[in-house]
């Protein structure tokens, strides 16, 4: 188990990464547009319509599988998994380098039913 200045430096150097990558690591607004309980109840009418969706919710888990990498956040509404190609996170995906627990925007359209 990690001591308590071994996760402090983690976080740091998570801190410097959203730094070099010009990121705000303690944004006071955003322009979330949906939250994600929205999301949740709206979903068929968000994927018919193709309407750009923007959230913010804490990163519980990452899980890579190859190719894609399944997301699952919380924003205090509702649990949502969102699912990204990890070819289009582009060069640098500091979502890889965060990790669990950091909060993140997202910004994308429903494309796929959400099961279960």
């Amino acid at each position: 188990m990690a001591t308590l200045p071994e996760l402090r430096a983690v976080r740091l150097e998570k801190l410097e990464l959203l730094k070099k990558a010009g990121m705000n690591p303690y944004p006071t607004e955003t322009l979330r547009t949906h939250s994600l309980l929205g999301v949740s109840l709206n979903f068929a009418e968000l994927e018919s319509t193709g309407q750009d969706v923007v959230t913010v919710g804490r990163i519980l888990s990452l899980r890579g599988q190859g190719a894609i990498m399944f997301v699952t956040l919380f924003d205090g509404t509702e649990k949502f998994q969102a699912v990204f190609k990890k070819d289009d996170m582009g060069e640098n995906p500091l979502l890889l380098e965060e990790g669990a627990g950091g909060w993140w925007p997202l910004s994308a359209f429903p494309k796929c039913r959400r099961f279960g």
